[in-house]
């Protein structure tokens, strides 16, 4: 799919907001990523340029881009995914069925510093290189991933899977490891996001509610994900804690 053009100062504008500060709330970042990712969309809509959609209505949802490298940007869409090597002036898509789903699933992604995309299924964990080829991480083959995020030097990948009636998990992939290792096992959880402090790889957040209520917790990790705490309960100030296997 080929897009507008734009001038050099758009994507100078667009960097900045995505750039961490000490007066920007997480909930200010995700807004501004979200506003983004509209206007790559609508900007490539109007310009004239023709795209198929699977039925689903067009709209952008996660935009990531590549730690060092702001010309490599990944848009995630109700149609696939949206590659572009020269900062947003050109998109090559890629459809569904070529990352491993297909339907109403909206996979969360995430891209490493050199340069991998990284794709979250409802059977596991699919990466690519280049936006071509495509491969498998068989340990987490029948999991089905709820979020999937880098630490702050975009080297390590860190998934977090898990379903009604099956244990949650989460994951992390080192830099130069040929697999997913198992870390926190997190029972009777459904997890909504995983996050990485910036400035401490060792600090790993989840949100997450627990199935027997409806309210949300927010956990902490200070081993990197092997272990979690929660001072937020249902009745009060409360601890849990989940250990890895």
């Amino acid at each position: 799919v080929s897009g507008p053009s734009f001038d050099s100062g758009f994507f100078e504008q667009l960097e900045q907001p995505l750039r961490p500060a000490s007066n920007r709330t997480p909930k200010m970042v995700k807004e501004i990523v979200r506003f983004a990712a509209g206007l790559v969309i609508l900007a490539a809509l109007t310009s004239g340029a023709t795209a198929q959609a699977n039925g689903r209505f067009p709209q952008a949802q996660q935009i990531v881009s590549v730690p060092g490298d702001p010309s490599t940007v990944y848009l995630r869409a109700t149609f696939g995914v949206l590659q572009s090597k020269d900062g947003g002036a050109t998109w090559h898509w890629i459809c569904e069925k070529a990352l491993g789903y297909e339907g109403q699933w909206d996979p969360a992604i995430t891209v490493t510093r050199d340069g991998r995309l990284w794709v979250g299924l409802e059977t596991g964990v699919t990466s690519s290189p280049d936006g071509c080829k495509f491969d498998r991480s068989p340990e987490l083959e029948g999991e089905t991933v709820k979020d999937i995020t880098t630490d702050g030097k975009g080297e390590a990948v860190y998934v977090v899977t898990g379903q009604p009636g099956k244990t949650g998990y989460v994951w992390r992939h080192k830099p130069g490891a040929t697999a997913f290792e198992k870390l926190a096992q997190l029972d009777d959880l459904n997890v909504m996001t995983i996050d990485v402090a910036p400035s401490n790889s060792e600090r790993v957040y989840l949100s997450a509610q627990p199935y027997s209520t409806i309210r949300g917790r927010i956990y902490r990790s200070d081993d990197g994900g092997k272990t979690f705490t929660t001072d937020i309960g249902d009745g009060g100030a409360s601890s849990s804690g989940f250990k890895a296997d």
